[in-house]
């Protein structure tokens, strides 16, 4: 995941509100990262030493001063056109500092007319009022996204003095019809207004007013970083057969893009090249292309149908992220690796073939493919990462090769080869589910999302259940914890919205954060005897629990375990300790309930067995039967509230049974 860095600056004052209310990001978030091609936000350097400027460039300018020159550092006039003096106290001025002038939309036009001189990072970004530039002989270097954003810019000159241009410098000029290169220039050329390397093997720039078709020229190696960011008037791109780079973000934004063709000589479609292309709806890979870079086809929301080649070895992190109309891919026998999120929240990507050469799949590769219906792993995979199907909500099966040496499937579920880790279980599987016997561990965001899973019986050879197991199982309304389980992790059964009382067995020695956080109908909890600790927010938001009851000692608890968990009240046991007569302003009450064995309550009366139950007042007793105890079964024969007195409970049924035990359980 790639984030642009960011940069604290101080807006011009006379130009705070003039930001475009049109400028705002239109890019999709990600759970996860801030979008960019690496356009540099440097910093405005630190002030060095400051000069006494004549009055009126003083009233315009601050600045740093190194070695017997200076550099403007912020303007801070009142816009309307601006000349950048060549001498200040005497110095000479030599640099235009990064973001000097970033936000300063009331500027009009900017003269630089002496040199030598450079201009920053960012110099004039989002300099929405500026409409002309003119660089004199003697300006030697323009930074990444100089004039970034500044969309009323119709024109520029480069001077032949310039030898360096940053990635994307003029990037989202929307205005711009064409960049103009000094005959004389030995470093770059113009072509048709568009800006090019002396050699023209590399594009660097095309100017982001231009509307319709462009092809690219014969002999064209590269289309550099960034060269068409954001030109959103462009229709379709035709390249020669001589390109073989499409540099990181290369047509980012272009949302009037509605073709492209892609010569059988590229190699390497780069990171974020063809990014919120949102008109794009077919692309053709052809076999000459190895790589797919990370981002390269994201937020492509018209992205019906993709082809890949038969070169193509890996594709990228996030490589085709919130593709949401992408139907089906078909990944080439070529393909060894498939990065992180390649194909997250592709909701309409119902079929998927996975090639046999495919040896990694990245964490989250397929989450959020809420059309998914089944997917094969071939022989060849031997890492398949976290989450990977997490919240597929209509998929109902993962086969795995039987040859795969890693991984095997058991009824359409996940596990690793020996079959003790619980990877994956497909979202859309429905009704009740028994993890067989022989599992270990429950691997992280195992159930992710499955929304249509009733019941879980974890069984007693399960020692772990990991981070987010279970998380956001909405219909899961039973669980059977295993009486093997030590840890239970993070998040591991929040938001499972129909969960309505959970016993944590006395196995259980710590409870992970949010780890029951939002599961709004929980009534009833029992934490085993062994419990230690309890991360923070565990049971954060559960607004219908009543009653908490701790087997052991008061344990560790993190911050705000039970926010939110107005109508609780807390028991503990006799004998166990540290507890005090409140946590978090709710009651904390000794559960003692006894049954009274002697006295003349006890035993039969009038063809029934009874006995008095006595307790702090105010406490739930429910009263259970068995008539073995050797493999016993209980069941409930009453729910009682004790109230300042003993109560008498008494069983009709006890004739009907050889024998029958009695237990005194909390609810």
């Amino acid at each position: 995941m790639k984030n642009e860095p960011s940069i604290a600056r101080t807006p011009c004052p006379k130009t705070m509100a003039g930001r475009e209310s049109g400028k705002q990001e239109t890019e999709s978030t990600k759970r996860k990262a801030e979008r960019g091609h690496g356009r540099l936000r440097t910093a405005c350097l630190l002030l060095l030493s400051v000069l006494a400027l004549p009055a009126a460039v003083e009233a315009q300018f601050s600045y740093t001063t190194n070695n017997g020159t200076i550099s403007i550092a912020r303007y801070t006039g009142s816009g309307g056109p601006v000349s950048i003096p060549g001498i200040a106290d005497g110095l000479p001025v030599t640099g235009i500092g990064s973001g000097a002038f970033a936000e300063c939309t009331n500027v009009t036009s900017v003269t630089i007319s002496n040199g030598p001189i450079s201009i920053g990072d960012n110099a004039f970004e989002f300099c929405f009022g500026l409409t002309n530039v003119a660089m004199a002989n003697g300006v030697t270097s323009i930074g990444a996204g100089a004039f970034l954003d500044c969309t009323r810019l119709t024109e520029v000159t480069i001077p032949g003095s310039v030898t360096n241009i940053g990635e994307g410098a003029f990037s989202a000029c929307a205005g711009l019809g064409a960049i103009t290169v000094d005959a004389a220039s030995l470093a770059y050329s113009s072509v048709d207004g568009v800006l090019f390397d002396k050699s023209q093997l590399t594009l660097i720039e095309y100017p982001g007013g231009r509307a319709g078709a462009y092809a690219v020229p014969g002999g064209v190696t590269s289309i550099g970083v960034a060269a068409f960011d954001n030109c959103s008037s462009l229709a379709s791109v035709a390249m020669s057969g001589s390109v073989t780079n499409i540099g990181d973000s290369a047509f980012s934004g272009c949302l009037g893009l509605t073709n492209m063709t892609i010569p059988n000589s590229v190699i390497r479609i780069g990171d974020y090249a063809l990014s919120g292309c949102t008109n794009l709806t077919s692309l053709t890979i052809p076999d000459s292309v190895a790589s797919i870079g990370e981002y390269a086809l994201s937020d492509c929301s018209s992205l019906t149908r993709v082809t890949m080649g038969n070169g193509l070895v890996s594709i990228g992190a996030d490589a085709f992220w919130d593709c949401a109309n992408l139907a089906a891919v078909t990944i080439p026998n070529s393909v060894t690796s498939i990065g992180d999120e390649a194909f997250e929240f592709c909701f309409k990507l119902a079929a998927v073939t996975i090639g046999n050469s495919v040896a990694s799949i990245g964490n989250g590769a397929f989450s959020d493919c809420a059309s998914l219906a089944a997917v094969t792993i071939p022989n060849t995979v031997t890492n398949i990462g976290q989450s990977v199907f997490s919240s597929c909500s209509s998929l109902t099966a993962i086969t795995v090769g039987a040859a795969n040496l890693a991984y095997s499937s058991v009824e359409g579920v996940l596990f690793d080869k020996s079959q003790t880790t619980l990877i994956a279980y497909p979202g859309g599987k429905a009704g009740a589910y028994a993890i067989p016997e022989g599992a270990t561990s429950i691997g992280i965001s195992a159930f992710n999302s499955s929304t249509n899973l009733a019941s879980v019986t974890i069984p007693n050879t399960v020692t772990s259940i990991l981070t987010g197991a279970f998380y956001g199982c909405t219909a899961l309304a039973n669980v059977t914890i295993g009486n093997s389980v030590a840890t239970i992790g993070a998040g591991a059964f929040e938001s499972c919205g129909s969960l309505a009382g959970v016993t944590i067995p006395n196995s259980v020695t710590g409870i992970g954060g949010y780890a029951f956080a939002s599961c709004a109908l929980l009534t009833s909890v029992t934490i085993g005897a062994a419990v230690s600790s309890i991360g923070d927010l565990a049971f954060y938001g559960c607004s219908g629990l009543k009653g908490v009851y701790f087997q052991g000692n008061f344990p560790n608890l993190g911050f705000a375990v039970f926010s939110g968990d107005n109508h609780a009240a807390f028991y503990y046991m006799p004998g166990t300790t540290g507890w005090g007569s409140t946590l978090g302003g709710s009651p904390v009450v000794l559960w003692n309930a006894q049954a009274q064995t002697t006295g003349g309550s006890f035993g039969v009366r009038t063809n029934r067995f009874g006995f008095n139950i006595t307790g702090t007042s105010n406490i739930v007793v429910v009263v259970e039967a068995s008539t073995n105890l050797a493999n016993p079964v209980w069941s409930a024969l009453g729910t009682n509230t004790l109230s300042g007195g003993p109560f008498y409970f008494s069983d009709a049924q006890w004739t009907n049974y050889p024998s029958r035990f009695y237990r005194l359980r909390w609810p």
